[in-house]
């Protein structure tokens, strides 16, 4: 996943198979995209472009026609209406491989709305937050225990994603944020977030990004998400968590920080 500035910066997409490199942008702007003339590309050229090729898309729509020659690649460019654009890159697994260097920046004022898209995301896996579908934080995945647990996570500009806490079936997780540092912090939380999604909800509450914010959450379900929000600017924070409601918790408290604990671990 692939994170736009309002700079124009560039990036290489190499594949040996068929799959789309999603381009995210603030939630209120558009994405302008293009291939730079001379640029990086690694294609085979055929009249159906059967083999290999570059298409893309505008928030999950119909792709624009394949492009897979050296005198087409030009035309690789355009303006989103939305703030997700998919670079889809083709492959035939035979071993034909495929690259492209594309550039990308998002046009417009970022809106301040915190109001998700109706339903669920079109991939499995993925949460709903600011008009956009995040996946998984890379490497990041905790099982609840009964006992309260103090991980600390350190997130550079460019991360967009949720770190799922999962307890028994028939549980429920508590999740607290014990502190944010290294976070901007103003009103709305525009630049950096964190907030919480309850078993893949879109996440539509508060957010929160302040030194002295250590919100407390209790899921419904045996699935629990921390959502963080790292477009421009990097965010720390430490949470604990534990699962309750299930053989072998007990009822719920406030955690009691142990003096080594929310050591960074991701």
């Amino acid at each position: 996943m692939y994170t736009a500035t309002a700079t124009y910066t560039q990036t290489q997409m190499a594949v040996s198979y068929h799959c789309y490199w999603p381009v995210m942008a603030p939630a209120g702007t558009q994405i302008e995209y293009n291939y730079p003339a001379g640029s990086y590309v690694y294609s085979e050229c055929n009249a159906a472009c059967s083999n290999t090729s570059v298409q893309v898309s505008d928030n999950f729509q119909t792709p624009s026609n394949p492009v897979c020659c050296a005198s087409n690649f030009p035309s690789v460019q355009g303006t989103t209406t939305s703030n997700l654009l998919l670079v889809v890159l083709y492959a035939n697994n035979e071993g034909r491989g495929f690259g492209i260097t594309m550039r990308v920046r998002y046009i417009g004022t970022p809106s301040l709305t915190t109001v998700a898209p109706p339903g669920t995301c079109p991939i499995g896996g993925q949460i709903s937050f600011r008009n956009i579908c995040l996946g998984p934080c890379s490497g990041l995945s905790y099982q609840a225990t009964s006992s309260w647990q103090y991980p600390g996570f350190g997130f550079s500009s460019g991360n967009n994603c949720y770190i799922p806490f999962t307890g028994p079936e028939g549980s429920r997780v508590q999740l607290n944020v014990t502190n944010i540092y290294g976070s901007m912090c103003n009103a709305g939380c525009t630049v950096t977030a964190v907030t919480f999604s309850d078993n893949f909800q879109p996440a539509v509450g508060t957010t929160y990004c302040c030194a002295g914010d250590k919100p407390s959450f209790t899921t419904t379900t045996n699935k629990a998400m921390l959502v963080i929000q790292a477009t421009t600017q990097g965010v720390s924070v430490n949470v604990a968590y534990r699962y309750i409601g299930a053989s072998g918790a007990v009822a719920p408290t406030t955690p009691t920080i142990p003096a080594n604990a929310n050591k960074i671990t991701g």
